[in-house]
């Protein structure tokens, strides 16, 4: 006879999560337009202005930004951070990036 496992009402632990994985998850364009809720145009403005950083290629003409980024930039502008202070976030990121290079 089979028996059947007992429910604890706990879900199993996420290797993914456990690993951090999900944060090096790249989100495309329309996935963090969608996530920051404002429009295409006035993202790529911010993208040219320095108020978000610019996405990594990931093919001719594709470019994502790893998931980590994107809620580092969420939690400064919900923070209510001003543009001088996302501008630095932004910089932070692509050092962020560079070091990363140089250890490759």
């Amino acid at each position: 006879m089979s028996e059947k496992k007992k429910n604890t009402g706990r879900r199993a632990a996420n290797p993914i999560n456990k690993l951090g994985i999900e944060d090096l998850y790249i989100l495309r364009t329309n996935e963090v337009v969608k996530a920051t809720g404002i429009g295409k145009t006035n993202f790529y403005d911010k993208i040219n202005l320095g108020l978000w950083p610019k996405g990594i290629p990931l093919g001719a003409r594709a470019v994502g930004w790893p998931v980590w980024e994107v809620r580092r930039m969420l939690e400064a502008i919900a923070s209510g951070m001003n543009e001088e202070g996302l501008h630095e976030v932004v910089l932070q990121i692509e050092r962020y990036r560079k070091l990363g290079e140089s250890t490759v």
